[in-house]
């Protein structure tokens, strides 16, 4: 997914900026899947 910046204000001022643009990906697992380093030993 593709996402927008949200919408901020700026130093105190009364103009407004935007943050950067991210990405998310969504990953869905199934019971072959391979174990991710990260979380193993929680």
């Amino acid at each position: 997914m593709n996402l927008d910046g949200k919408k901020k204000r700026a130093r105190g001022s009364m103009k407004y900026g935007r943050t950067s643009k991210t990405k998310k990906a969504i990953v869905q697992l199934t019971a072959d899947s391979a174990d991710i380093e990260i979380f193993e030993g929680l």
